[in-house]
């Protein structure tokens, strides 16, 4: 992957970086560790 962006805040690049690892790897569940806050944006799933 040759692209960079920017964003606004943490949470806009969090859930940048979910979408992105969704559409890369096709899988719908992402890898966060227990007990430690990601964000509560649009991206977050079950």
């Amino acid at each position: 992957m040759n692209k960079v962006f920017f964003t606004n805040g943490g949470q806009d690049a969090v859930e940048n970086a979910v979408k992105l690892a969704r559409g890369r790897t096709g899988r719908p569940k992402v890898l966060a560790a227990y007990r430690s806050y990601h964000g509560a944006g649009r991206s977050r799933r079950r």
